[in-house]
């Protein structure tokens, strides 16, 4: 384990109309454990409460600053803002109306700082209304250890053509400092000439940061909380003039994105992959048009620039390979709020000694019961001793265990438990077994515990960091 309590992280927030949920947000980041950090919100030209319950905020967290915007200029921007404000070595963003848990930052940091690596990404869930949290059981990054170099990396995200957002949200991920200080001038050219970008901008920021970056990984077991909440947009109350503008958005992202290839000679090795991904924004947004009554010049105008800027040969709707990856949704198991909740006391100030159980904790054994070990002991007993199958050592060797310990109580030694050769001194006195034979079953049986024994990664994760 890395030690990177001297690393400044940056973590930066758009801020614009969220009062209901900034308080919550700006809580998760503060409490974290790692406790090395900037929090710098950008104020979009919020008219609600929201400054001024982060300027309250302030007062007691000397860590948070605060960057204006004159007027609303869009998540694309406010992003490009704080990355311009920060001093970190790691940039994180987290959007004002999640949360993350209380030991994102610090998983995230060791990962990076352990593989040097300038993008790591982490596991997230989605966050609803009554507080439940759910994940993608498909989410295809959560299942695997990811570890890409060079052309790997592009490979990687060109080759999943957009089926799964993971990919590209700018949310669930730790970048190096240096990363951004490549990308910057074409994000903020591309800012300055589009104006404010609402739709897809993830795809933009995700285009130019796979293509600079050189080494990607990922950790597990701590969450971003993506909040979906019931104040997005339906196709109730979506109006066809807001849906145009936005469909500019996604024209004018994917020709950054194209843009972002074309640049690194890349273009024609990932053309079908690219083409892939224009037809199902294609699909996508065809979809959301196809739910709005409008007169049908507008509907053919529509069409026919889908068909155009999105190399389509018909316009359709999604099919189900569109979101397959989405289709199943699994509760977040209530133990990983048990494992925040433990980090969360680890870390408050008057925590000064912090205790573990070994076995079955931080190391964790194959069996339904610890004795089951013994079992494997009772073949090599009988071929060492020749005697009948009707005798069972891991009987013999659970007993003298339990004599042991009872000998150990009854000696009022100051000892706290007994030792492995208590139990074979036993072993030898009760049962009359050679010393020869005790000492090769012995031997046999630490062979057996190291043998089988695995770390309980989660564990060791609660146990190694207070250390650090």
């Amino acid at each position: 384990m890395v030690i990177v309590a001297d690393v400044l992280v940056s973590v930066i927030v758009p801020v614009y109309q969220v009062e209901k949920y900034v308080e919550r947000c700006a809580n998760s980041i503060m409490s974290q454990t790692y406790k090395n950090l900037e929090i710098i919100f950008v104020d979009d030209g919020s008219s609600d409460r929201s400054c001024e319950i982060i300027e309250e905020l302030k007062k007691s967290d000397n860590r948070i600053k605060i960057v204006h915007h004159k007027k609303n200029s869009g998540l694309f921007q406010a992003r490009i803002t704080g990355v311009q404000n920060a001093s970190g070595k790691y940039l994180l963003f987290v959007d004002s109306d999640d949360c993350i848990s209380v030991d994102w930052v610090r998983l995230l940091v060791d990962k990076a700082e352990l593989e040097s690596a300038d993008v790591v990404l982490g596991d997230f869930v989605l966050l609803y209304p009554d507080g439940s949290k759910k994940y993608h059981s498909l989410d295809p990054i959560r299942c695997q250890d990811i570890h890409l170099v060079g052309d790997e990396i592009l490979d990687a995200f060109m080759c999943q053509s957009g089926h799964f957002y993971g990919w590209h949200t700018c949310w669930n991920k730790l970048y190096s400092a240096e990363l951004w200080k490549k990308i910057l001038p074409d994000l903020t050219e591309f800012s300055n000439r589009v104006g404010k970008v609402v739709m897809t901008e993830d795809i933009a920021f995700s285009s130019a940061v796979y293509t600079n970056a050189t080494r990607v990984v990922n950790v597990h077991n701590s969450y971003y909380c993506y909040y979906k909440g019931n104040d997005s947009s339906t196709a109730s109350t979506l109006k066809w003039s807001k849906l145009s503008r936005d469909l500019a958005n996604v024209k004018e992202v994917f020709s950054f994105f194209r843009k972002q290839l074309e640049k690194k000679g890349l273009f024609s090795k990932y053309e079908n992959y690219y083409n892939e991904w224009l037809s199902l924004y294609g699909r996508i947004w065809w979809e959301k048009f196809d739910k709005i009554s409008a007169p049908l010049v507008d509907r053919a105008k529509i069409r026919k620039e889908i068909l155009s800027d999105f190399h389509m040969d018909e316009v359709s709707v999604q099919e189900p390979s569109d979101y397959f990856l989405y289709t199943q949704l699994t509760d977040l198991a209530p133990s990983s709020t048990w494992y925040d909740d433990i980090k969360r006391y680890i870390a408050l100030d008057w925590c000064k000694v912090v205790s573990f159980d070994i076995f079955d904790t931080l190391v964790m054994r194959p069996f339904f019961y610890p004795t089951d070990l013994f079992v494997l002991l009772d073949g090599p007993y009988r071929t060492m001793t020749s005697c009948s199958s009707q005798v069972l050592f891991s009987k013999m060797r659970v007993d003298a265990e339990v004599m042991a310990r009872e000998d150990l109580i009854n000696s009022g030694s100051q000892n706290e438990d007994i030792t492995i050769d208590d139990i074979y001194a036993k072993l030898g006195e009760y049962f009359s077994i050679p010393s020869e034979v005790l000492n090769e079953i012995k031997a046999l049986e630490k062979s057996l515990r190291s043998d089988i024994a695995t770390l309980g990664k989660l564990e060791r994760n609660c146990s190694v960091w207070p250390r650090n």
